[in-house]
């Protein structure tokens, strides 16, 4: 939504919240009574931005913020800039699972005596600038973009088929237990 003549974050906040209440309030659905929460992120323009394109990556910055907080409204503010780090993962990152992007390495599973008990797969992804980044941080990103079906999906194809691979050359792999 593009509000036009906010003078300050003050009056933002004034409507931001004014369009919370007016959300949440209960509904009647074929009798039934609906409750529907709202989180708002808002950016202002012309200190946040001057062109859509930013100001609209801001407000959906706060907007993450927005749902972590109680109030359910945030302003963007100037500790959100790491926000555009991970908004710019994000993107990446869901074209790589689209695009076959995602590799998967192996990991030997070992017992006590040394011996390989079967593999773990793992997914791992390299950044075409950035290079690679840790699944401590790509993991996470995919869950709360709730691309981790598909990632899941895409690691679970690629090992099936290097398992495929395997059996079709006589190598063996001992299921893990």
């Amino acid at each position: 939504m593009v509000v036009r003549e906010v003078l300050d974050e003050v009056a933002a906040l004034a409507i931001a919240s004014n369009l919370r209440r007016r959300l949440c309030e209960p509904y009647r659905v074929t009798g039934n009574v609906i409750h529907v929460e709202a989180s708002i992120g808002f950016a202002l323009a012309p200190g946040d931005g001057h062109d859509a394109e930013t100001l609209i990556q801001k407000a959906d910055m706060a907007l993450h913020r927005a749902k972590q907080l109680s109030g359910g409204i945030a302003a963007f503010c100037v500790d959100d800039s790491a926000g555009f780090y991970r908004l710019g993962l994000v993107e990446v990152l869901r074209q790589a699972v689209a695009d076959g992007g995602i590799d998967v390495a192996y990991q030997p599973i070992v017992d006590a005596e040394g011996a390989v008990r079967g593999l773990e797969a793992l997914a791992r992804w390299h950044h075409p600038t950035r290079g690679d980044i840790p699944p401590d941080q790509f993991i996470p990103l995919a869950e709360q973009e709730h691309l981790i079906d598909d990632l899941t999906r895409v690691v679970m194809g690629q090992a099936t088929t290097q398992h495929a691979l395997w059996l079709a050359r006589d190598v063996d792999i001992p299921p893990s237990r």
